[in-house]
């Protein structure tokens, strides 16, 4: 079992039955269900240039990509401000468009807000044809003719001037990246409301998302320079909880690397069970399990002690490899899971639409979850502290008894209570705060010195606690450190 540690991440415990099995320290997993990677168009790049061309490469190299952007919830942005730095980069991007549209014929190239004003003007300048922006509502000043399209979570529309465009028109549809299609769904149609012949959508980045590119019109006819193959599904390990906690996050470009840092969550554990799974619910096993290996010989030691580093490594053929190596012993196991017999694209949809259906019951079992976690994290934190050899000898028996007594009915109280709300563990924990710190806080004030912050207590304690706290007893003595 696991203890989530994480900068990133709230804690969390794998909650799993130990694998009695042991498995060797690499294992190939070719079961139903493995990995699945976006790939909708491998061999059907856009048709202007080789697959080989060194332009595309140059562009692809030049675009930046920022994790957790614009809000911190696992997307995974690409910026093109980077490939706008790089002038031949630049001048490569609008030279391909070009090569491919002039001479069609094209009369209207119309760019969706925003950043398809930046590629449109000057494809339209070098083609011949008149540039229309089509925006987000109430940016234009004129009469306007507007296009609704649905969002995650409502509506929006995109508009462009009544006169803009004239029946007849031969347009093209331009914008930097398309993902789910959404917004190039709406300005296709847009357009042909109003009489135009809209002969193809083109874009910088092709973001297959969750979904396939879901246009309604001629899909096929969208056109991109760069294809991004991306993870449609989160994935992660299953957690104390049953919780999944995701070290990659849905739509993040591959290849790409993530470690975690975990911890068992009983004492002397020696066997970790880890569960890879993909999906988005908060409970494990509502995802899709990918595979499952032990790590065993784990150094013996308190809970919270050995360090796991966990690593999810996917390469550029959507094969992933997991690993999970305790820090301490140099014990490693490691997993492969084939990017074979994946998911469809209905699967993956059908996931999609459960996890917004349940979006709220899930957000609520991760609050239960996180709440229950921090109150058992800080009773195994004064247990362990406690039982401290140094600490043994300088704490006055009376106060480790009446923390070891609180801290023993607390533990006890969670093993035989099913997940209760957020709110009574909260109350839980500041009652268990409430009756233990002031014992932690008198120690400290008879027998160390420059402890002016009672706020500080906790820390200082967690500090004790992982042996990293240096005191100086107020009697006279050697100072010394304590360490793990």
């Amino acid at each position: 079992m696991l203890l989530f540690k994480s900068l990133n991440c709230s804690s969390s415990l794998l909650q799993s039955p130990v694998l009695s099995s042991r498995l060797f320290p690499s294992v190939v997993v070719r079961t139903p269900r493995t990995l699945s990677v976006r790939r909708i168009r491998t061999n059907r790049s856009i048709s202007m240039a080789s697959t080989d061309d060194s332009r595309l490469k140059r562009i692809a190299s030049s675009i930046r990509v920022i994790p957790d952007f614009p809000k911190p919830e696992g997307v995974m942005f690409q910026d093109i401000t980077t490939l706008l730095l790089d002038p031949q980069a630049f001048k490569d991007t609008i030279d391909l468009f070009v090569e491919r549209y002039k001479g069609k014929g094209i009369t209207v190239v119309a760019g969706i807000e925003a950043r398809g004003f930046i590629f449109g003007p000057p494809i339209a300048l070098a083609i011949g044809a008149k540039f229309v922006p089509m925006r987000k509502p109430k940016k234009l000043p004129g009469e306007v003719i507007s296009e609704e399209y649905s969002l995650e979570y409502g509506t929006d529309k995109i508009e462009i001037h009544v006169d803009a465009v004239q029946p007849g028109d031969r347009a093209l549809v331009i914008d930097d990246l398309v993902a789910t299609g959404g917004t190039l769904s709406a300005a296709i149609r847009l357009l042909e409301r109003v009489g135009a012949e809209v002969v193809e959508s083109a874009c910088v980045i092709e973001l297959p998302e969750l979904k396939e590119v879901r246009l309604g019109y001629r899909s096929e006819d969208v056109q991109s320079l760069v294809l991004v193959d991306v993870t449609p599904l989160s994935l992660g390990i299953e957690t104390k909880g049953d919780v999944l906690t995701v070290l990659i996050p849905r739509n993040t470009p591959i290849p790409i690397k993530k470690e975690g840092i975990f911890t068992t969550c009983s004492d002397f554990q020696s066997t970790i069970p880890i569960r890879v799974y993909e999906g988005e619910r908060a409970r494990s096993e509502d995802n899709n399990l990918l595979g499952q290996f032990t790590l065993d010989g784990i150094l013996l030691a308190p809970q919270g002690v050995p360090k796991i580093n966990v690593c999810f490594n996917i390469d550029a053929d959507g094969i992933l490899n997991v690993t999970a190596e305790d820090t301490s012993t140099g014990e490693k196991r490691h997993m492969t899971l084939m990017n074979v017999d994946r998911l469809t694209n209905k699967e993956i949809e059908r996931m999609m639409e459960e996890a917004e259906r349940f979006k709220a019951e899930d957000e609520e079992h991760r609050k239960k979850v996180r709440a229950r976690n921090k109150l058992e994290s800080f009773a195994y934190a004064l247990k362990n502290a406690v039982e401290e050899r140094k600490v043994v000898k300088s704490m006055p028996h009376v106060y480790r008894e009446s923390i070891n007594c609180a801290v023993k009915l607390v533990i006890e109280w969670l093993k035989h209570k099913e997940l209760l709300s957020e709110h009574v563990y909260e109350r839980k924990l500041e009652e268990l705060r409430n009756e233990c710190l002031p014992h932690v806080a008198k120690m400290y004030q008879e027998y160390y010195v420059d402890l002016d912050d009672e706020d500080d207590v906790s820390a200082r304690l967690d500090l004790l606690r992982i042996g990293y706290f240096n005191g100086k007893p107020k009697t006279e003595g050697d100072e010394y450190e304590m360490t793990d």
